[in-house]
């Protein structure tokens, strides 16, 4: 598990979240270069005008990977977590959605932790 340096604790919520996101992001597009990942943003934004947009689905994950495999196209969505957050009800239904279709959902808190889910997973698939 990733520890918070003296610097992570100055940040944010939000900007901690959205470094763990990056290395996470970074870390997997360069051990799965054939993958193709999408950063998601779900929630209620507002137009300059001030106009509420609901954007995405509740639940779904940070990041979604589709990857190629000798099978066809395998679904990957990993959430972001860091520190002691957990996962909302929203978030766990929508696993468990994913999880029904034989794709993985993973909560991630490292670009190592994520990348050896994503490797177990893969080699299931082989066998």
């Amino acid at each position: 598990m990733q520890t918070s340096s003296t610097s992570d604790l100055k940040l944010g919520r939000y900007a901690r979240h959205q470094k763990a996101l990056k290395e996470i992001l970074l870390k997997v597009q360069t051990k799965f270069p054939n993958a193709r990942i999408f950063e998601r943003h779900v929630g209620l934004f507002y137009t300059h005008s001030g106009n509420p947009v609901k954007i995405g689905t509740k639940g779904e994950p940070d990041l979604v990977m589709y990857y190629p495999t000798q099978h066809g196209m395998v679904y990957i969505g990993i959430e972001v977590k860091t520190g002691v957050a957990k996962q909302s009800a929203h978030q766990k239904k929508y696993q468990k959605f994913v999880e029904s279709l034989n794709g993985l959902y993973i909560v991630g808190r490292s670009g190592e932790q994520v990348i050896s889910e994503i490797l177990i997973y893969l080699s299931k698939l082989k066998s």
